[in-house]
């Protein structure tokens, strides 16, 4: 769900402030972790100059981090914008727990 979620969010981000042609969206997974790449080719922003208003971009993150995952955002005016999630496919438990299930 969260990953749908993160897709969803970004995709609609980019449709909506980007202004750009194409959108690319990559998945990837391996044994511990499950990769997002969103990128557009449009006209890019500075994270500093985001609206604290604008509560979906800081939706992702804080699901994100709920989630164990990390986010990178490299983006600049007139540069385009790549999102990179990755969100782990086992939550992390702390040392001495044991999962019981």
């Amino acid at each position: 769900m969260v990953v749908f979620a993160v897709v969803q969010e970004l995709l609609a981000n980019a449709c909506r402030h980007s202004r750009s042609a194409t959108v690319l969206v990559g998945l990837a997974q391996d044994d511990e972790r499950i990769c997002i790449q969103v990128q557009d080719w449009g006209v890019g922003f500075v994270l500093e100059h985001i609206s604290p208003r604008r509560s979906g971009l800081k939706g992702i993150v804080d699901l994100v981090k709920w989630s164990g995952g990390t986010m990178t955002i490299d983006s600049g005016p007139g540069s385009g914008t790549c999102v990179v999630v990755e969100i782990p496919l086992a939550p992390e438990t702390e040392p001495g727990t044991e999962m019981r299930g």
